[in-house]
């Protein structure tokens, strides 16, 4: 019994020490953004402004507040640009919301009401113009994308590696297996790369 419970310990510690390694990146990357996106439109750069907004709300994941924040904001600076008479600015931001929405979607799509929003407020800034542009903004992207894929199959992937190495690579008495050991730490670091990979394309 205290084999397999040093077991399981160890496929917690590890998992939990991914999570937290994956969360911390997440959450920074996207507050670097948010603050340098707040900077420009602090300088009255709006238009820059947008892209760094657009990079901070990309980086989403479930406990990173960051991310909601730059879309809230986004919405507020295309509401501030119309106001300014700056439509392709404000369109920018709007689109940019739609974009950053879609970007972090795999088999959900978060902040709903802030697409809604967004799609809105594109609706009124369309309203006469093309039918062609109207079918073009309102066309959803694929709810699975080759990145949600990556990031999925990475997590299955470094998950089944650690209770496999957990299972195989260490012995009844405690000793590491040399052989499955190397080949489990290496599916384990393939799946970590490939959760990373999946979640910077994203």
């Amino acid at each position: 019994m205290g084999g397999v419970l040093s077991r399981v310990a160890m496929i917690v510690f590890w998992l939990g020490i991914l999570a937290a390694l994956m969360t911390v990146r997440v959450v920074f990357e996207s507050h670097t953004e948010l603050a340098n996106a707040r900077s420009l439109q602090a300088e009255g750069d709006r238009a820059g402004a947008v892209d760094h907004y657009r990079r901070a709300l990309r980086w989403y994941a479930p406990a990173n507040p960051y991310s909601r924040q730059a879309g809230s904001e986004l919405l507020e600076l295309a509401s501030e640009a119309q106001q300014a008479d700056q439509i392709e600015t404000a369109r920018r931001a709007l689109r940019s919301v739609i974009a950053g929405i879609n970007a972090s979607r795999s088999f959900y799509v978060p902040y709903r009401d802030l697409y809604a929003r967004a799609q809105a407020g594109l609706d009124e800034l369309r309203e006469g113009g093309p039918a062609s542009e109207r079918e073009e903004e309102g066309t959803p992207q694929p709810a699975i994308r080759l990145s949600s894929l990556l990031v999925v199959a990475g997590f299955i992937a470094w998950v089944l590696s650690a209770f496999a190495f957990a299972q195989r690579g260490i012995s009844s008495e405690g000793n590491i297996v040399r052989a499955e050991a190397l080949r489990w730490l290496g599916t384990f670091l393939l799946g970590m790369l490939a959760f990373m990979l999946g979640l910077v394309l994203n």
